[in-house]
């Protein structure tokens, strides 16, 4: 049926997104580590 294709869709779309999200998350966190280790004046910086 048409809904419950449409809600698989939405539900695998969610899960995209999400992982996208994540990922994002942690390259920026990574990121940030390597600049923190490269300039040690930016550590009081909240």
């Amino acid at each position: 049926d048409t809904i419950g294709d449409m809600r698989r869709a939405h539900r695998a779309m969610l899960l995209r997104i999400r992982q996208y999200i994540l990922a994002m998350r942690e390259s920026v966190d990574i990121a940030d580590r390597r600049i923190r280790r490269c300039d040690p004046f930016i550590d009081h910086i909240p």
